[in-house]
């Protein structure tokens, strides 16, 4: 069966309408049929809308039960004690339920975290911590989520026991630990970047392998930061002795900061040759720096402010020197002058008596070198001088094209008025006339 086009796009737009109609109403308002499975809990306890039941009115009037994410649950602080009205949001329609939250009486140590006994300079980890709480009825006994502790007295940097609060609705419990000094740290193998660019690397400290060794625990590898280093200066030229602390204890290594050497022009600007009078463009231009120990890398800050030696008045070849941080490079551009012209498309001939000059349709091709080589391309017109006319001057004149001390030449005629005795008018005649 084969359909129009136009009946194809009225299907299309029905079966949408259709699709719209199924899946496109709108919640008119919400309600909650059945109330989460807990609804007391202890002071610090997390929500939990387990059994939670929520019903939408559509607006085709039919009823269907919704679920519900957390970022629909709002009003609910389990640091405060008392009554709370908890508020589902859906679609700009409101239900709510209540909740209380009783008063947190004890905490206990249950077990401590899995790992106690830790190296100097390690951070501390939670992880296998129990703590027992103790809450008001009808909530009584149960475990405090560690989550919500705050834990006070530990210093990873200080060797020795230490005794380790866990807080939380102001009550606490606490656990012993025990940080075991470091004793001394060394670079097993230095970073893979030994030497830097002056005034423009950063230190790298990729490859660095540092080793610490702990009482009891023996040797092990550090995870080192850039906070660890400090004696790095990327702006003094020279060996530069940096040193690794962590925990009181040191270690050192050198890198070199050197300066560059040379730099060199790798490649020219795209634009090498030159009319008279245009100005200097460096587009394209690549110029590398040579470092020692790290060899050679382009740079990019090369501009027109680095190129010096360009006369865009003086013809022929030219050498310009470009210059960063003191060093130098060369390349060559060269300077064309006009040395000949000639019209390939002349502008109207003929005119009248006090008519202007029209060069529409004049084109003129130039001849320009630079002393060892010539090349033709088209003159501008706007650029030249046209001289020799005079709309007063019946007959044929001889126009000249000027421009830069070069010059060629076009006719023109222009035509004038005589009087008629037999006619008594005016009649036009050209200079051969006369």
């Amino acid at each position: 069966m084969n359909f129009s086009p136009a009946r194809v796009k009225r299907i299309l737009l029905a079966a949408a309408v259709i699709g719209c109609f199924a899946a496109c109403k709108s919640i008119e308002a919400v309600s909650v049929a059945a109330e989460p499975s807990k609804t007391i809990y202890g002071q610090g306890q997390n929500l939990d809308v387990s059994g939670l039941v929520v019903n939408a009115v559509y607006s085709d009037g039919k009823t269907r039960s919704l679920a519900v994410s957390p970022s629909q649950v709002t009003g609910y602080d389990r640091h405060r004690i008392g009554e709370q009205t908890v508020t589902i949001t859906v679609s700009k329609s409101f239900a709510s339920f209540q909740v209380t939250v009783v008063p947190l009486l004890s905490l206990s140590l249950i077990s401590p975290p899995s790992r106690s006994t830790l190296r100097e300079g390690e951070t501390f980890s939670l992880d296998g911590l129990v703590v027992g709480a103790r809450w008001a009825e009808p909530v009584g006994g149960g475990h405090y989520p560690v989550e919500g502790l705050t834990v006070s007295g530990f210093n990873g940097d200080l060797a020795g026991k230490q005794i380790v609060i866990a807080s939380a609705e102001g009550k606490s419990v606490s656990f012993e630990v025990d940080v075991k000094p470091l004793t001394g740290i060394a670079v097993q193998t230095p970073p893979t970047k030994t030497h830097y660019k002056f005034g423009v690397d950063n230190l790298d400290l990729r490859g660095l392998v540092v080793l610490g060794t702990w009482d009891t625990f023996g040797n092990e590898l550090l995870a080192i930061r850039p906070a660890h280093i400090t004696g790095y200066n990327k702006d003094l030229a020279g060996v530069q002795r940096l040193t690794i602390r962590i925990a009181s204890k040191t270690a050192t290594f050198d890198v070199r900061v050197v300066q560059m050497s040379a730099i060199s022009v790798t490649n020219p600007p795209a634009k090498t040759r030159y009319i008279k009078g245009e100005n200097l463009d460096v587009r394209g231009l690549l110029v590398s720096g040579t470092w020692e120990g790290i060899g050679t890398e382009p740079l990019s800050n090369v501009t027109a402010d680095n190129v010096s030696g360009y006369d865009r008045t003086r013809i022929g070849q030219q050498t310009l020197k470009v210059t960063v941080d003191g060093k130098t490079s060369t390349f060559n551009v060269s300077v064309a002058g006009l040395s000949a012209m000639r019209i390939t498309s002349y502008p109207k001939l003929d005119y009248m008596m006090g008519e202007d000059l029209n060069l529409s349709g004049l084109e003129i091709m130039g001849t320009y070198t630079d002393t060892i080589s010539s090349n033709e391309q088209r003159v501008p017109v706007n650029t030249v001088d046209v001289s020799g006319y005079s709309p007063d001057r019946a007959g044929r004149q001889i126009l000249t094209v000027s421009l830069d001390g070069v010059s060629t030449t076009f006719p023109v005629t222009v035509s004038g008025y005589t009087i008629s005795p037999k006619e008594g008018i005016g009649s036009a005649q050209t200079a051969l006339d006369y």
